[in-house]
């Protein structure tokens, strides 16, 4: 069996030392934080024009008016969340 010098007790001791507090440093440093979010709704007259602008990039061709409000209507909130 090898001996144990005292350098070598010490420095086994600094490692455990060390890492005790640094996981002490983890455990107490952690914060809860909280966001609040305020979400703008769009307006008749927002999605009514994003609507014809998405009806005019297809250059006035067929399509569904209420799916054009529809992804109007997403783009907008999705604008104003972000």
């Amino acid at each position: 069996m090898a001996k144990r010098t005292d350098s070598t007790v010490k420095k086994s001791t600094q490692r455990t030392a060390t890492k005790k507090t640094t996981t002490r440093k983890a455990v107490t440093g952690r914060k809860t934080i909280t966001k609040s979010r305020t979400i703008t709704m769009p307006t008749e007259e927002q999605i009514r024009a994003r609507a014809y602008e998405i009806y005019m990039q297809r250059n006035e061709g067929p399509g569904n008016a209420y799916s054009d409000w529809v992804q109007a209507e997403q783009e907008l909130l999705r604008d104003s969340i972000t």
